[in-house]
């Protein structure tokens, strides 16, 4: 698991409002295969 955490850096919206604020406060995940698995996916598909 890869933690990262950007804090104001990579705001999505103004600060500066209430609204902004709002929409910056959330937890973005991506689930991702790792080269092992997709080695065996690409075995798998031909």
């Amino acid at each position: 698991m890869t933690v990262l955490g950007y804090g104001e850096k990579d705001a999505v919206a103004d600060n500066t409002l209430e609204s902004g604020r709002e929409q910056n406060r959330r937890v973005e995940f991506a689930i991702v295969a790792n080269d092992k698995l997709k080695k065996e996916a690409t075995k798998a598909t031909g």
